[in-house]
């Protein structure tokens, strides 16, 4: 456990560009609704809806909040909702 909260640390600190202040990050943690998670929308390290390997970036926007059980669904992985690329589902 103590490896794996080390190692999303990092990634955090990694992804995050220098000219993002950290205030607006902490911003939208501070706004978090309760018993909400906030979530990046592309992953730091991880895939896409169609399973392709991606990085995200640690910005406000590319933060969400979704409730616990949706986040753990979710995981590492895109939505396919959430991918800008993929087309609709036909219905």
């Amino acid at each position: 456990m103590y490896f794996r909260s080390r190692r999303r640390y990092y990634l955090r600190r990694q992804r995050t560009p220098r000219w993002i202040k950290w205030s607006e990050l902490r911003a939208v943690y501070m706004a978090c609704p309760e018993g909400m998670h906030v979530d990046h929308i592309v992953p730091l390290d991880g895939l896409t809806a169609e399973g392709y390997w991606v990085t995200g970036l640690n910005v406000p926007w590319n933060l969400q909040y979704l409730t616990p059980a949706e986040n753990v669904l979710k995981g590492d992985r895109m939505r396919l909702e959430d991918d800008p690329i993929s087309p609709p589902s036909a219905l």
